[in-house]
Formats: structure tokens, sequence, C-alpha cells
């Protein structure tokens, strides 16, 4: 699986967490509210999963929230470092 960091409820940092994983060569991508029914495999595009075409009408989420798919440790390493570098905190990350 190809390295993508999914974003919920970040829509007002999206230009900053692109700043903080550019020069990493991470891609974000923001996830609408709307999608929050649909699993993380589908989101990030994994073989094998596909999308329900649920659409999710509950509450949005209060905070920010970032999902890491595909990194392994050394990659997980220098994302979180990014994080700190740039000051960007964001309680709940998976």
């Amino acid at each position: 699986m190809k390295e993508l960091i999914l974003a919920f409820a970040a829509e007002p940092i999206l230009p900053i967490l692109h700043m903080t994983f550019a020069p990493q060569k991470m891609a974000v991508r923001a996830v609408p509210n709307s999608d929050l029914a649909e699993t993380v495999g589908a989101l990030a595009g994994a073989a094998g999963y596909e999308r329900s075409g649920a659409v999710y009408t509950g509450e949005a989420l209060a905070e920010p929230m970032l999902v890491f798919c595909g990194f392994s440790g050394e990659r997980m390493n220098l994302a979180l470092a990014a994080m700190r570098k740039h000051g960007v905190k964001i309680p709940c990350k998976a």
C-alpha cells in the first residue's frame, strides 16, 4: 500500500498538513464528514476494499484526526518528527 495520511475534520489546517508532510513525499487526503461511514481501507484505496456508498449523517468530529496508512516504523517516526518540527498538535492519530 502506498503511504497516505487520511485527514478527518482537518479542513482548516490542510495547508499546514501539506506543508508539513510534502518534504517527506507523504500524501495527505482530506476526508469529508460524509465519508465517515466508509472503511479506512476503502478511503485509502487499498486493494480488496470497495466503497460502500454509505453516507454519514451524524455529528461531525470535534477535533481533527489523522490516520496513517501504509507507513513503516521508520517513515512513521519521520512523520511524527515533521509534526513536532512544524508545531502540528493533533491528539488523535492512528
